[in-house]
């Protein structure tokens, strides 16, 4: 996950968890992570079956499983996160001229 081309070469890496690799891709993914599938030396199987705290290695490559429309819409926080989706639509869509 941790390509040399994002990353001066031989520079130190801190601790890479499933969380931040997911920040780095796109921040949106994360409140619909349901799992990720981890190749690499910093798992037992190929691949593996991860949580979000799963500490990744260099060159590890992670799948992202993200969850269906009908497992989002039962989630506990659903009708907030829709709420503030079209609060901010409302607030950036232009008044109509009169």
């Amino acid at each position: 996950m941790i390509h040399g081309c994002l990353r001066p070469a031989g520079a130190h890496v801190a601790m890479v968890t499933t969380t931040s690799a997911i920040n780095t891709a796109a921040a949106a993914l994360l409140c619909r992570l349901q799992f990720a599938l981890v190749w690499g030396t910093s798992t037992k199987h190929a691949p593996q079956h991860v949580g979000i705290s799963h500490v990744l290695h260099d060159e590890d490559v992670v799948q992202i499983v993200t969850m269906t429309v009908a497992e989002q819409k039962a989630s506990k926080d659903y009708s907030k996160r829709v709420q503030e989706y079209m609060d901010k639509y409302k607030a950036k869509k232009k008044p109509l001229k009169s």
